[in-house]
Order: C-alpha cells, then structure tokens, then sequence
C-alpha cells in the first residue's frame, strides 16, 4: 500500500503536473505558429451533441482550420455542453496537439480527462493510502515484538494508531482534492503528527489510570437496594455462559427475588480472585457491553474457574455481594 501511494504521486504525476503549470501559465499562439509552448486557438463547430454514449456528455466537434472531426467527452454537463447546439461556432483550444478546451460565448469547459482529474485522482489515493500503509506497518511490527509481553484486549498502541490511521486518511484525501503539488499531499498530514503524537500520550495515561482504578477496587457491601448488569463465563449451577442481573442488597442477595437475576451466581463456595482487565484470551463475549469499561473478576467455584464481567464502577459491589471470602486483590 505504501508504494501504490508513492507511486500515484511520483511515477505518472511530476510530468503531468509538469505539463498542467505550463499549460496554465502559457499564452495563445500567434496566428499559423502552432507550438508546444503555446495554446493552439481556432474555430469549430458542433456537429453532433451527446449525451448517452458511455453515461457521459460528449461532442463531435469540426475543427475549420483542418477539417479534422474530434469526439470530445466533455467534464459534465458544464457550461458549454448545456447550451450548445448543432451547428454553433465553437472555440477550440489546442495544447500540444490535443483539444484541451472548448469556448462558446463568454463560456469555456475543459475536456474530461485532463491532467487536474488525473491529480485529484492520485493524490485523493495516495493521501488516504499513505496512513493506512503506515498504520499497518506500526501494527505489524507492534504485534510481532510485545504481542506476548502485553496481554491487554485493547491495547492502547493500537487503538490509539488505529483512530490517528483513521483521521489521517481524512485528512490525507481531503488533500489530495486540494493540492497543487507533491509536497502539498503531504504537508497537513505531517503537521498532524504532532497532534497524533499527543493523542497517543494521552490513550497511554488513560490505560495506565484505568488499570490503576482496577488494581484498586475493594469488595463494598451496599447498604440499598442495587440491580448490577453481570456476565458469567464458566460451570455455574443454572447459569451456563450467560448474562442477567446481580440483584442486591443490604448484606444478602436478592438474586430469586427478580427472575432477570443470575439465580446461580451467588453460590455459597463461590470466592473472588482478582480483579483485572480484559485480556485477548478471555472468552469471547464475555465483556459484551462492558466493552470500554468492562472489568474481569475471577473467581474459583471450588475447583471450577469463573469469570464475571461486570462495569468498573459497580465491580466493587459485586465484589461485596459474593458470600465466600474476599481476598486482597492483586
């Protein structure tokens, strides 16, 4: 990807680019002298108007110099195709031997195809390319060196370069729609680096603080009433795998009394053993709407592992709503 994106801006472009300031900045040609250098004008005429060959808006044009006949597609409808007819005098406007644009009145339409389309086009390609390849490549290197070191389910290198990727080949495309050089694709980007740059620190501070808040969770008794949204992984006694309601309070459980309850939850064995976040092994669906603030408390049924999901904020209740013994939490 990150070569298609160099290669849309440096194989086909620097000449077109090349061709198109020339073009811009180039003078009509005195009359009989026809040059490269100069823009070519003479008069024509219309012979056919088009419009359903190949869904676009086309002209067959008479050049009276010549005599030649052209099929010119013309860049939508435009001023001049609108309101041209059969048999009007036209002006044609040559540049290096091909009809680059066509006057009619005060009016005057470039052909379809020409340079600036095959620029925007590019540099619209290599603008929203050039991150993706780049965020591909840091995600690639990330995973293979601390793919086994760090076990967190969103880990905030990638989240973070995964969002910049997207903004940036917003940016980068918006660009290329408004660039009038190579350089220029590039140059908002670039000076969007320092703000990914900030971004990153930030997704980093606030992973840093969410793993402190749970390392810090305690068991709380709740002294009202609370209904807790409770995901459950693992063989527990009228609840295989499933989601439900952690119904509370005071210091028992009111679990039967609420048939959206977890009936089995709260079984008398049931200890906790920490608290910690999501890691990418964890069964899948086990977080579901905890996704963003989802918290993993694993417990031992006896012998048999479980692991409730719950949100960070309700999880030390849950904590306090289980009847086993709470140890300290790692």
């Amino acid at each position: 990807m990150l070569l298609v994106a160099v290669g849309c801006l440096l194989v086909p472009l620097p000449r077109e680019m090349a061709s198109e300031r020339a073009y811009g900045f180039a003078s009509a040609c005195d009359p009989g002298l026809w040059l490269d250098s100069c823009v070519g004008v003479t008069e024509g005429s219309v012979a056919v108007r088009d419009a359903e060959r190949d869904d676009g808006y086309w002209l067959t044009l008479v050049d009276l110099r010549t005599k030649a006949r052209y099929d010119v597609e013309m860049s939508g409808r435009g001023p001049v195709w609108e309101v041209v007819r059969r048999g009007d005098r036209v002006t044609l406007l040559y540049w290096r031997s091909e009809i680059r644009a066509v006057g009619f009145d005060e009016a005057r339409q470039d052909v379809a195809g020409a340079p600036p389309e095959y620029w925007l086009l590019a540099g619209v390609h290599a603008g929203a390319l050039a991150p993706a390849a780049v965020y591909l490549l840091w995600a690639a290197w990330w995973v293979g060196r601390r793919y086994r070191a760090d076990m967190l389910a969103r880990p905030w290198q990638v989240r973070a370069a995964r969002h910049a990727c997207v903004a940036l080949m917003w940016v980068g495309g918006s660009c290329g729609l408004a660039a009038g050089s190579v350089a220029f694709v590039f140059l908002i980007p670039a000076a969007a680096l320092p703000v990914v740059a900030v971004a990153a620190l930030v997704a980093r501070w606030r992973q840093r603080r969410f793993v402190g808040k749970v390392a810090a969770v305690v068991p709380e008794r709740p002294a009202r009433r609370a209904v807790l949204r409770v995901r459950v992984h693992g063989d527990v006694p009228g609840v295989v795998n499933g989601s439900g309601f952690l119904v509370t309070g005071g210091r028992t459980s009111a679990t039967r009394q609420d048939p959206a309850a977890l009936p089995g939850l709260l079984s008398p064995t049931l200890t906790a053993v920490r608290v910690r976040p999501v890691l990418r092994d964890d069964p899948p669906g086990l977080v579901g709407p905890f996704a963003k603030s989802g918290v993993v408390i694993e417990c031992r049924d006896g012998d048999t592992p479980v692991l409730l999901a719950t949100r960070l904020r309700d999880a030390p209740v849950v904590l306090g709503a289980l009847p086993g013994a709470v140890p300290a939490m790692r």
